[in-house]
């Protein structure tokens, strides 16, 4: 059987379809971006406090400090990744 699909002309820009993708665009990052992003502040917040209200003993079985807590949650939360040493 032979494809004649490329012997059909290309579907012509509909009106306002650069709006359209526009405004798509901006509802994501309102409505899928923001609460992801809040989402994963409140994880990182309550990470932080559970790990700051642990002894010196508790910190150390874990591998950390407690001046490392702040850098283990933004590692662990994934909002920065760490640089291969």
């Amino acid at each position: 059987m032979t494809d004649h699909s490329i012997l059909r002309p290309a579907l012509p820009e509909l009106p306002f379809q650069a709006e359209a993708r526009l405004i798509t665009r901006v509802l994501k990052a309102i409505f899928i971006g923001l609460p992801r992003s809040l989402a994963n502040a409140v994880r990182a917040q309550q990470m932080y406090e559970n790990l700051y209200l642990l002894d010196s003993p508790g910190l150390a079985a874990l591998g950390l400090k407690r001046e490392e807590i702040g850098r283990y949650v933004i590692e662990q939360t994934g909002l920065v990744t760490r640089k291969s040493e």
